[in-house]
């Protein structure tokens, strides 16, 4: 009798147990639409019931850097069997310049597969049921295609595996790449790390947003640094040498969330080092 008693309460326990996750799923979903009628369009309000909010993907993103990308920069002893005379140092700089544009190459084709997935299927509405719209914008204020940015928030991880298992994204990361010491088998290597993985859910994560999140444009080389939206990476300057880590911001003009790495030099030093050369 008293193993039959254990018995009814453990099954007990398990349907309460499972009441709680559907209840707690219900109310994500809830939390979701609730949040996206708040928030649509306005990123000053946040909707702390969406585990990938913005503040939330900023945080990720600092954490990519720190962990992954470290990670990522062990691979110098195999990506120096491509450039056997190159020392330690530069070939750190080449793994690190191969990194920031494949996470920026990332961003871009997310940027587009995003606007082309709301686009597609507004333009599908449209010719059936003989509409015109005169702009994008029109397309975007459609009740479904409103609906399909809610569902492809709460569907981010799924659709962001979707995408690397698929290999849709960066096959021609090194295509119009002006660099000199591109190289195809180090952007491969890079690619099937976890390093990768990350960099597509949350660079998928950010291009859903509304407003989307603006990964920063690099700063030029050879001008001077912004040290409010970039710090120096292991040499101190006042000059940009290379950007290491692009900044994030809330929106584009908005907010910065995460400052970004920029290998730095003085550009007096440099100034006087080529007067020293000159004839």
């Amino acid at each position: 009798m008293h193993t039959h008693h254990k018995g009814i309460i453990s099954d007990h326990e398990e349907t309460i147990r499972v009441m709680k996750r559907e209840k707690d799923d219900l109310q994500t979903r809830l939390s979701s639409v609730a949040g996206e009628k708040l928030t649509k369009g306005n990123p000053s309000i946040t909707d702390l019931g969406d585990p990938n909010r913005p503040m939330k993907i900023g945080e990720k993103y600092g954490e990519l850097y720190d962990n992954e990308w470290t990670d990522a920069m062990e691979n110098i002893k195999i990506v120096k069997e491509y450039y056997p005379d190159m020392k330690d140092n530069e070939t750190e700089e080449i793994i690190i310049r191969h990194l920031q544009r494949l996470l920026k190459c990332c961003y871009g084709e997310c940027l587009w597969k995003a606007e082309d997935q709301i686009q597609t299927l507004g333009k599908a509405l449209a010719e059936t049921m003989c509409l015109t719209f005169e702009s994008k914008e029109e397309i975007k204020s459609l009740t479904v295609c409103k609906e399909a940015s809610v569902l492809r928030r709460t569907k981010s991880e799924d659709f962001a595996k979707f995408l690397v298992q698929n290999k849709v994204l960066c096959n021609n990361t090194i295509d119009d790449w002006d660099y000199i010491n591109k190289n195809g088998n180090v952007m491969q290597i890079l690619m099937e790390s976890t390093f990768f993985e990350k960099c597509v859910y949350l660079c998928w994560c950010m291009v859903i947003q509304d407003p989307v999140m603006y990964l920063d444009d690099d700063p030029i080389p050879c001008t001077p640094i912004d040290k409010n939206t970039y710090k120096e990476f292991v040499k101190s300057g006042d000059s940009v040498a290379y950007v290491v880590w692009p900044a994030l911001f809330l929106h584009k003009g908005g907010p910065l969330l995460y400052k970004g790495v920029v290998q730095a030099y003085w550009k007096k030093d440099d100034d006087d080092n080529m007067e020293g050369t000159s004839v």
